[in-house]
């Protein structure tokens, strides 16, 4: 069950988080450097950091500096790599159904007749 409410949650990530993970895929980064990179304002990174803290996707860095760092988490790493991962799958299934549309219009009627059989059967 946790499981399954760990999918979803990861599901609700918007593209303006994903960015942000994607960012600190890379390094560490401050709420400045992120703002000027994402170019959006402190604010609006500020509170899309706390939602990723909380959803322990990243983590805060406070060394006793004067800046506060962000770190990607393991957990927040295996999240960028599902939203990796369900893009390529479509860009597949995509590229799938444009050479199954291509391969359509070139199929006899008995073919075309045994293929609906055969998905009838997998459904």
């Amino acid at each position: 069950m946790d499981r399954l409410l760990e999918k979803r949650k990861l599901a609700l990530l918007s593209e303006r988080k994903l960015e942000i993970l994607k960012k600190l895929n890379g390094r560490r980064m401050t709420l400045s450097e992120l703002s000027k990179e994402l170019e959006i304002s402190k604010s609006s990174v500020k509170g899309h950091l706390n939602k990723l803290v909380d959803a322990e996707l990243i983590r805060r860095l406070n060394e006793g500096r004067k800046w506060i760092y962000y770190k990607l988490t393991d957990k927040g790493r295996k999240a960028l790599y599902e939203e990796s991962r369900k893009s390529i799958l479509m860009l597949i299934l995509s590229i799938l159904s444009i050479l199954i549309g291509i391969s359509m219009a070139k199929i006899s009627a008995p073919d075309l007749r045994l293929l609906k059989e055969v998905k009838i059967k997998i459904n």
